[in-house]
């Protein structure tokens, strides 16, 4: 599909995370479909994923402002992010997460851009706070579309009739650089990929892991990501004295190259939206083992025991069992592999891509009639 759309994106940055992933994944196949891509940071200049020159990066540099009182500071904000949308005019602006979705929607008030908003989260638990929450009700009146990445997400607006209306449900896209299925000898590893924060649970995985070696010594731990717990996990490492068995591996852009060949993989979250790490791992044919957390993207994407295994949250036991399963159960683990394997023809990047083109044609269609 050739087109000459006008797309631009607001993002806080465009660090590590899933979301900031997908919005360069999007990137890059918008430009080879024919569309002009400008991309805005809100708050830094983190720049974690590698673009294509066509796409257009602009600062705003919001996070400069604090030393400003909140409510000029705030105001500060919405004032750049209409300006800046007033000089690009762009024929669609898409914005990625909560918080900027609100800061969106409220700085375009009276404006006749169209704009599509996408939760990437868990919408009962981003934002964290009641007065965002209520800001993003009146600030979601403005959008003419809205996407979701799992169904659990678009229900917990389900007495929205606009919302509902005027929403999709659309997966998150694999980068066509991914490294192809892994179907070797493995090593014995046991990988998690994520941002070290509460949200992800790392506590759990490291002490189902002290459980899990006390029968299986000869397995490391290697966790990939940085964040604000980073300090309090490597003392929890150090109190259970799995310094040579647990480490904490920072960010890696080839983390795939450096994970296919693990033996299993493990994401333990307490919430996630469409989670990226899992899709990826998955994709290269790695045995996964996921918490079933809202709002339901790992249930979307595994159906237990036979492309993965599922456990409830906060279920360390469940955790150390699914674990001992995988890696005594060499067959089943190739079985689950491979079956997860197939998630490449749901999530491949011109899929999704596509996806998203006719979805923003679709509002624009909507919004002139």
């Amino acid at each position: 599909m050739e087109n000459n759309l006008h797309i631009l994106f607001f993002i806080s940055s465009l660090g590590s995370g899933g979301a900031e992933r997908v919005i360069s994944v999007l990137a890059r196949e918008f430009v080879l479909l024919g569309c002009k891509v400008d991309i805005v940071l809100i708050s830094n200049r983190n720049v974690y994923y590698e673009l294509p020159n066509e796409v257009n990066l602009i600062y705003l540099d919001c996070d400069k402002d604090e030393g400003l009182k909140a409510t000029r500071r705030y105001l500060k904000r919405l004032g750049k992010i209409r300006h800046i949308v007033d000089y690009l005019s762009p024929d669609v602006v898409v914005s990625f997460m909560a918080e900027t979705n609100i800061d969106v929607c409220l700085s375009l008030i009276g404006k006749k851009t169209p704009i599509l908003v996408s939760e990437r989260n868990d919408p009962k638990v981003d934002p964290n706070n009641k007065i965002k929450k209520i800001l993003r009700f009146f600030a979601y009146f403005k959008p003419v579309g809205f996407v979701f990445q799992t169904n659990q997400a678009k229900s917990y607006f389900s007495n929205r009739i606009r919302i509902q209306r005027r929403s999709e449900i659309i997966m998150n896209p694999l980068s066509s650089s991914m490294p192809p299925v892994y179907s070797g000898e493995r090593d014995n590893r046991i990988v998690s990929v994520g941002r070290l924060n509460p949200q992800k649970n790392i506590p759990m995985l490291i002490s189902a892991f002290e459980e899990f070696s006390s029968a299986h010594s000869n397995y490391i731990l290697e966790i990939y990501g940085e964040g604000v717990l980073e300090n309090e996990l490597k003392e929890l490492i150090r109190e259970k004295g799995l310094e040579d068995r647990v480490f904490l591996k920072g960010f890696q852009k080839d983390v795939h190259e450096r994970i296919k060949n693990a033996s299993l993989f493990v994401m333990p979250s307490n919430f996630e939206g469409m989670p990226n790490a899992l899709i990826e791992a998955m994709a290269v044919g790695l045995p996964c083992i996921s918490t079933d957390c809202p709002c339901g993207g790992p249930a979307m994407i595994i159906k237990n025991n036979v492309n993965g295994l599922l456990i409830p949250v906060g279920d360390c036991a469940a955790l150390v069992q699914g674990m001992m399963y995988l890696v005594e159960n060499e067959h089943v683990a190739k079985d689950i592999g491979s079956e997860a394997s197939k998630i490449r023809n749901l999530t491949s990047s011109n899929v999704i891509a596509d996806k998203w083109i006719q979805f923003i044609y679709k509002t624009m269609e909507n919004l002139n009639k």
